[in-house]
């Protein structure tokens, strides 16, 4: 197979397809009436192309048209779901009320949910310790939070400490 072969066996489909411009299809032509090795690879190829074609060739057992007839008034009957939304959603007048109510009800819900957290909450009381230093000793008070009676400790200093 010369250089010119496997130039010519690249172009064969698209020859066969009628895609080659005049020139090339000229050029193809005249390589085939010399050159029998190309032009039983036509053949080959050509006996291929027909098969396949005569297995596409089926002719599909349901009749597309009068399927769409009986298919198409239904659709045209109903209501399109876009058109049907269409019909709301597009309208300016519809989105204005739609998000002042959104707002409102956005705002009912945090009011209903947050506010009673933050009223049951009430301050926390804490405890506090006050203290008094003197030479004999010291007294501590501890105020309680929860019952409100004071707790008193009086501790003497030990004689070491008593020493100035």
């Amino acid at each position: 197979m010369t250089s010119i072969c496997e130039d010519i066996a690249y172009k064969l489909s698209a020859y066969l397809d009628n895609e080659l411009g005049e020139a090339e299809k000229n050029r193809v032509e005249a390589h085939l009436e010399n050159c029998p090795s190309c032009r039983g690879s036509f053949r080959e190829l050509k006996k291929s192309s027909d098969l396949v074609s005569a297995r596409l060739s089926v002719q599909p057992s349901v009749d597309f048209d009068k399927a769409w007839q009986h298919i198409e008034p239904e659709i045209r009957r109903r209501p399109a779901i876009r058109r049907y939304l269409r019909a709301f959603i597009v309208k300016p007048g519809f989105w204005i009320p739609a998000s002042a109510a959104a707002t409102v009800g956005a705002a009912a819900l945090f009011f209903a949910l947050c506010l009673p957290v933050y009223k049951s909450q009430r301050p926390v009381s804490l405890s506090h310790v006050e203290s008094v230093s003197s030479k004999s000793g010291s007294v501590m008070v501890l105020h309680t939070a929860k019952t409100s009676q004071p707790i008193i400790w009086i501790m003497e200093k030990s004689p070491k400490e008593k020493r100035p």
